[in-house]
């Protein structure tokens, strides 16, 4: 991951590295191939193509960048993900993944309302440059103006493209503060519980979170009390806790917003890009047919 400063503020990129992990997320995630076969060939296919394309995100000079918000970056960076076929296989499927993970790094997501449907179909229209039929056929709910310039075109060209995409990716993404969705590994949630001074042990599906209180006895720890003892059940999954369930031990042990514990407190980037997956799993199947 790389990262630079614009007027607007600082942009983290994906680097060349980071793109493989996501493709390669295709072959290795168990979510995915219980209903979809491992991407075969694996591998880049062209490495000056996949340079290409995560090098957009960086052009400019200077303090000044052609992409300079997350938005525009995120989607110069998709559309150069699918429209140069760097892998073998799973160029879309990589560019949604890389989506969502430059949407997450800038403090973004998709939002939940957005029609699965709608998504595929723009992804599409990138790898099939039909992006003026989508935009003629959601004119009404994406009102996207043409410069002057770019109304003389007679086909669109892939600059106009991208800024139509960007326009989307924009309308369709929410800041991850306040629409954060999925469960939270047990290991992220220790770390915050650990910064609080909040002990947890794990029973099985069981969950105990308690204050440890420690007695002195010139200035030594002679023992220690559980004290604000909560128990809380994981279900069959042991490795995540499920929102409402995070959402009463938040409660219990005051780790909510009023107390200054946002819900990004909970998450990493790997538990998220885990959940995103699970929600958008028809999509990366469909594309995986196309």
């Amino acid at each position: 991951m790389n990262n630079f400063n614009t007027q607007g503020g600082k942009i983290f990129c994906l680097d060349s590295e980071s793109v493989v992990e996501l493709h390669e997320i295709l072959s290795n995630n168990i979510h995915l191939l219980e209903d979809m076969d491992p991407v075969e060939p694996r591998g880049v296919k062209n490495i000056g193509m996949l340079e290409s394309a995560v090098s957009r995100q960086s052009v400019g000079s200077g303090t000044y960048y052609k992409y300079p918000d997350a938005f525009s970056n995120a989607a110069t960076l998709v559309f150069g993900i699918i429209k140069n076929h760097a892998f073998h296989n799973g160029n879309k499927r990589a560019g949604l993944l890389a989506l969502i993970k430059h949407l997450y790094l800038n403090g973004y997501v998709l939002c939940p309302s957005l029609n699965s449907n709608e998504l595929y179909e723009i992804l599409i229209a990138i790898a099939d440059s039909n992006i003026p039929a989508f935009s003629k056929k959601h004119i009404k709910k994406y009102p996207f103006i043409r410069s002057k310039e770019e109304k003389r075109e007679m086909e669109w060209e892939s600059e106009t493209q991208v800024r139509y995409f960007a326009f989307w990716v924009k309308k369709n993404s929410k800041p991850k503060e306040s629409t954060i969705k999925g469960d939270v590994r047990i290991g992220q949630l220790k770390r915050v519980l650990d910064n609080k001074n909040i002990k947890m042990e794990q029973n099985g599906s069981n969950l105990d979170v308690f204050i440890e209180e420690e007695n002195k006895f010139l200035g030594f720890v002679v023992s220690t009390k559980k004290r604000h003892k909560r128990s809380y059940s994981l279900g069959n999954n042991r490795t995540t806790i499920g929102r409402p369930t995070l959402a009463i031990l938040r409660k219990d042990f005051n780790l909510t917003k009023i107390h200054g514990i946002d819900d990004t407190f909970f998450y990493d980037d790997e538990a998220f890009l885990d959940s995103e997956i699970k929600t958008y799993k028809k999509i990366i199947y469909q594309l995986s047919k196309t």
